[in-house]
């Protein structure tokens, strides 16, 4: 499995709001790429994931924590000896619906956790 960056996951949130969203598209791109890389196969194209999020104001998005919560939340999980945490897995879903940026933040420490594990 190979390690991912480790990100503030505050921080990920005020630079969103503060550049309007743009960097919350960037860490959906950055995000996708580190999944995909994790688990040695390419769930989704990060390029894809961005238009399509635009393109549909932000619904293709949900797809994006549908797909990948259980990866990470769950296979990613195993994988690292990260404890497993399967609730969160539709908690994450039902946020991506009405807050994305909290979603976002969850997703983030799940990950930075699994970082960890893997150094």
């Amino acid at each position: 499995m190979e390690k991912g960056i480790v990100k503030n996951p505050v921080q990920v949130i005020l630079l969103s709001i503060v550049t309007c969203g743009i960097y919350y598209y960037y860490w959906l791109y950055l995000t996708t790429k580190e999944i995909n890389a994790a688990v040695n196969n390419q769930i989704l194209d990060p390029m894809k994931v961005i238009l399509f999020s635009i393109v549909t104001c932000g619904i293709y998005t949900i797809y994006w924590y549908y797909k990948m919560s259980p990866v990470v939340f769950k296979e990613m999980a195993e994988k690292s000896g990260a404890a497993v945490e399967e609730d969160k897995i539709n908690l994450v879903f039902i946020l991506s619906i009405f807050l994305q940026i909290v979603s976002c933040y969850f997703l983030q420490i799940k990950l930075n956790e699994i970082w960890e594990k893997l150094s």
